[in-house]
């Protein structure tokens, strides 16, 4: 650790001192270096986020609101400071620590068959779970106002619009779909289906670009039509939840049950072994 020290110690020294030694405009010249570097390197993160569309998918359908670049940044983060505490053990005499950061790079790395595409994988299943509940109430609330604007005629981005913050898992695709409503109505309600990806998102997609083609008739017909297919599919979703949360909690109490025995038994034993030491002496 010391030597550490005496490493940083010595370099900003050595920086102090290459500083003092030169002009203003050599300072100048190396301050743009280092600044043009650094923009350089921002640029390239910035690029490489929004080229991986692998990655970007991956976030969102997982629910999190991260952008690529900041899932790189904090992968590099985490792998810099593995590589310090890998260094410092190294130092101590603990040489495996610096395998750490090579394990920590690979860890987080989303792709098959590391260990993140499988974290991935399960918070896409929660957060599908989410839209799917969320898409089931926003069915409900346009089923409402149909009813309600029988005779009127019908607006679907209005109507969107007045819901989006009711169905917080579906806002960013539901904004999405809204940006490019004005420009082209029927892709983006196709698009705002394949954004949710859900079996249920679809068919909303198609009955809504129904409705934009027909109007207030087509409307009624479509949701009262489909109202029991979206009614059974929510149900179904609720009881394998319900389901999973049976199976967990049974496992659970069962290995509660075995600890205790299992403690029990110990217990026993040795309140039988100092009762026969006892005894004997």
């Amino acid at each position: 650790m010391s030597y550490i020290i005496l490493g940083l110690g010595t370099w900003i020294a050595a920086m102090f001192f290459y500083s003092a030694t030169q002009s203003d405009y050599h300072r100048y010249q190396w301050r743009t270096r280092i600044a043009r570097g650094w923009y350089g390197t921002q640029q390239k993160m910035q690029r490489g986020g929004t080229q991986d569309k692998i990655l970007q998918d991956v976030l969102r359908q997982s629910g999190l609101n991260l952008s690529p670049a900041v899932y790189r940044l904090f992968r590099l983060s985490i792998t810099f400071v593995s590589l310090l505490g890998g260094v410092i053990g190294a130092v101590m005499g603990q040489y495996m620590m610096l395998l750490s950061p090579l394990f920590i790079w690979f860890v987080l790395d989303y792709r098959r068959p590391f260990p993140m595409f499988y974290a991935f994988q399960g918070l896409q299943k929660q957060a599908m779970a989410k839209r799917e509940q969320d898409l089931y109430l926003l069915y409900r609330l346009l089923f409402q106002q149909i009813l309600v604007i029988q005779q009127q005629s019908i607006n679907i981005a209005d109507m969107l619009k007045r819901q989006i913050d009711r169905v917080p898992s579906l806002r960013p695709s539901l904004q999405n779909c809204l940006d490019g409503f004005v420009d082209n109505p029927v892709q983006a309600l196709h698009q705002f289906g394949e954004d949710v990806g859900s079996k249920q998102a679809r068919t909303l997609a198609h009955m809504l670009i129904q409705m934009h083609e027909g109007g207030v008739l087509v409307a009624l017909d479509l949701f009262e039509n489909n109202h029991e297919s979206f009614r059974t599919d929510r149900i179904s979703s609720f009881r394998t939840k319900l389901n999973t949360r049976a199976l967990v909690g049974t496992g659970l109490t069962l290995l509660g049950l075995g600890a205790v025995s299992f403690d029990i038994n110990v217990i026993i034993q040795m309140y039988s072994n100092i009762l026969l030491q006892s005894t004997l002496h």
